[in-house]
């Protein structure tokens, strides 16, 4: 094969733009004719397949291809390659921690004078991810390089990208006078090339920046131009994103309708496009690429709800709120996606219970409230003033006491007013109800079990309200709907804990022990085992001759839960430390048994991944480890972690915590859940109540911090849970 084929066949497809899956910015790739040196044949033919795939949108597909193809490649120049088109897949999906990484890795493998060209790339497309980071100055810092590199070899191509990542540095620190200019240059650089995907890439940007000037009928003019050309070369992802443009241009010309129309459009070719790519298919990271995209598109369903009210469509807006929550966990559930307002009401909803749905925006909060045979939206404050009235008071509650000392007033203050923010409007609504609450993003960490009633200050919601957080409503149909589908587990219960994972675990022979790494000097956990054997003295007293398994010390394995041992009961308890990894989130994990019985070492990491790959049919998993409920946040999301990958892999309800728990704490709270659960027949939202009230009543446990980091994701409220009474 002739030489300049090879390089066709190698590069000739990478220009994948990253117009399509972020609103401003956006640059495409430097590398549609960068020629690395002596590409082996076969695998210049595999990596333009891959190519094809990340082009026509079938990202997971794509990622497992660059991967295959990475090992394929013998010289680092074309290795470097396929790690920059891999890191630019990643961030044209908003993952920009694990992008970096790709690009990084490509950076070592470039040698001069030959990679000069690649270099300039990587260079340019790690400032586009530095600029949606917000790293401004690093971002120019590589624009400036990726440009002085392509005039060295006289490359058009790598200037233009250089140039038009340099005007959205510009932009994006506000000196829009001076970013004009090098959309132009690279506007026409591109021309010269006739590069119709990158025209139009170029013109988006265009459009951005009339809009950010005030130029409404440029900003139009452009993001026409774009959209005809994304058309015309079949890049979806550019069309969405023209079409988001246009939106925000009629909405500044006051036309409500149009606009509406515009972002319609843009979000129904965004969802195609995610339908289309793969990523509803495949494990955990399967799902964290699926979760980037949903995010990437927030700021357009956020836009749609505005409009929606604003045109006094509150249910419709409703809906499409309900559209833009949870995807990700969404797609892993069957039946339809989405529910309707009628539906939450007549089949969701008992009389007890109120749905409190927040859609968070940066400057206003909408919050419906609904009933069986009523509903409502009130406007609560942005994300720019709640985000950090949540912290404060999430970082209040999770802080540990100290012994004999009264707690402060100034938290109990900052609780007493995100108590007022969140909930005041809708007190009168909530009076007497269970809570289902949709809360994503930020509000996730907003502790509402701990906050001050909202009419009566002095005691906890908890005194009030038994509260059931839940992604969406209609992923909880779904939750109800999948396990009323499936034949009710035959045991009753299993529980592992205490398990023998501490270097130093004085269970261990005299001879292994000894710290090591990170993980071998967590503490023991003896509490947990006294909490194992509680709770099975509970099981079996409620419901003799029921299934009642368990494992400890040595016995409680990785492998025996790969192996599915968690399968075939109603409740899964798993009373171990926790692992929150939120750059990798596939990593986060529970830690089981890492030692046999003769001291030698065993995988004891049960991390999202393996948990996304069981098959769980139970009605309850209770994860009595430190800060299960967290993750890796994504907005619309929520975070992804193990309370994700619990819930895909299917169980109905888990419970979790927001922080790291108290050892001794949490026996003590895990027995009063569990004899509310099993002795006194309530369902699970209720026993959580129940017993984080009774530790609220103790003097020793009153603290927050001791019994409100503990929440209840999924199908809490349902009655018909464990089958009715013993």
């Amino acid at each position: 094969m002739c030489r300049w084929r090879i390089l066709a066949l190698l590069l000739g497809v990478s220009a994948i733009s990253l117009a399509g899956l972020s609103t401003p910015p956006s640059s495409p790739s430097p590398l549609k004719s960068s020629p690395p040196e002596e590409p082996d044949d076969e695998a210049a033919i595999a990596n333009r397949i891959c190519q094809i795939k990340h082009q026509e949108g079938y990202f997971q597909e794509a990622l497992n291809c660059y991967e295959r193809s990475f090992r394929s490649f013998r010289l680092p120049e074309h290795r470097a390659v396929v790690r920059i088109d891999q890191g630019t897949l990643y961030a044209s999906l908003g993952d920009l921690n694990h992008a970096l990484d790709s690009f990084r890795q490509a950076l070592p493998l470039l040698r001069e004078p030959n990679g000069r060209r690649i270099l300039s790339a990587a260079q340019a497309q790690l400032g586009n991810v530095y600029l949606r980071l917000g790293v401004l100055r690093r971002a120019a810092a590589c624009f400036w390089t990726a440009l002085s590199l392509a005039r060295q070899i006289r490359d058009s191509r790598s200037e233009a990208v250089a140039l038009n990542g340099l005007g959205l540095a510009w932009q994006k620190a506000g000196k829009l006078d001076q970013a004009s200019e090098p959309f132009r240059r690279a506007l026409a650089l591109f021309r010269e090339l006739k590069d119709v995907p990158a025209q139009g890439t170029v013109w988006t940007n265009l459009g951005w920046l009339g809009l950010a000037r005030g130029e409404v009928r440029l900003a139009r003019d452009s993001f026409q131009k774009a959209l005809d050309l994304s058309a015309a070369s079949g890049n979806r992802q550019a069309q969405a994103v023209a079409l988001a443009g246009l939106a925000r241009v009629e909405y500044r010309r006051g036309n409500r309708i149009a606009a509406l129309g515009f972002v319609e459009r843009a979000l129904r070719v965004a969802d195609t496009l995610r339908s289309d790519t793969g990523l509803s298919r495949g494990g955990f990271l399967a799902d964290l690429l699926k979760a980037s995209y949903l995010a990437s598109r927030q700021e357009d369903h956020e836009f749609l709800i505005d409009l929606l009210v604003e045109s006094g469509r509150d249910a419709e807006a409703l809906e499409a709120s309900e559209r833009s929550r949870a995807r990700s966990l969404s797609d892993n559930l069957p039946g339809a996606r989405d529910v309707s307002l009628a539906e939450i009401q007549s089949d969701l909803l008992d009389p007890d219970t109120v749905l409190l749905e927040y859609a968070p925006g940066e400057e206003k909060t909408h919050l419906w409230w609904i009933t069986r045979d009523d509903h409502g939206r009130v406007e609560l404050p942005g994300r720019n003033v709640l985000e950090p009235a949540i912290r404060r008071v999430h970082e209040d509650v999770r802080m540990r006491p100290v012994r004999g000392l009264p707690l402060s007033l100034s938290p109990r203050l900052r609780g007493a007013e995100l108590s007022r923010q969140l909930l005041g409007p809708v007190a009168g609504r909530i009076r007497g109800k269970n809570l289902l609450v949709v809360a994503t993003d930020i509000l996730h960490y907003a502790p509402f079990e701990a906050l001050p009633d909202p009419e009566s200050p002095s005691v906890p919601l908890i005194a009030r309200h038994a509260v059931n957080r839940i992604p969406s409503a209609s992923v909880l149909g779904k939750l109800r709907a999948r396990r009323a589908a499936r034949r009710a587990p035959a045991g009753l219960l299993t529980a592992l804990g205490d398990p023998v994972s501490c270097d130093s675990d004085d269970r261990l022979p005299a001879g292994t022990r000894g710290y090591g790494d990170a993980e071998g000097r967590l503490p023991p956990l003896p509490a947990a085992g006294r909490e194992v054997r509680g709770i099975l003295k509970l099981a079996r007293s409620a419901y003799p001759g029921a299934k009642v398994v368990s494992a400890t010390g040595f016995e409680a394995t990785r492998g025996q839960i790969v192996r599915g041992a968690l399968a075939g009961f109603s409740i899964a308890h798993l009373a171990t430390h926790g692992l929150v990894d939120p750059e990798h989130p596939e990593r986060s994990a529970l830690l089981l048994a890492r030692f046999d019985a003769r001291g030698r070492r065993r995988e004891g990491r049960l991390t999202a991944e393996d948990v996304r790959r069981l098959d769980l049919p139970a009605d309850l998993v209770v994860l009595s480890a430190c800060q299960t409920a967290l993750g890796r946040d994504f907005r619309g999301e929520g975070p992804m972690g193990l309370t994700h990958a619990f819930l895909s892999a299917g169980a109905s309800g888990v419970v979790v915590s927001l922080w790291s728990v108290d050892d001794r704490a949490t026996a003590v709270l895990m027995e009063q859940f569990y004899r509310g659960l099993l002795v006194g027949a309530l369902p699970p939202a209720e026993a959580l109540r129940q017993a984080q009230l009774a530790l609220w009543r103790d003097p020793e446990w009153s603290a927050p911090f001791y019994w409100a980091g503990f929440v209840l994701e999924g199908d809490g409220l349902n009655k018909t849970v464990f089958g009715g009474s013993p």
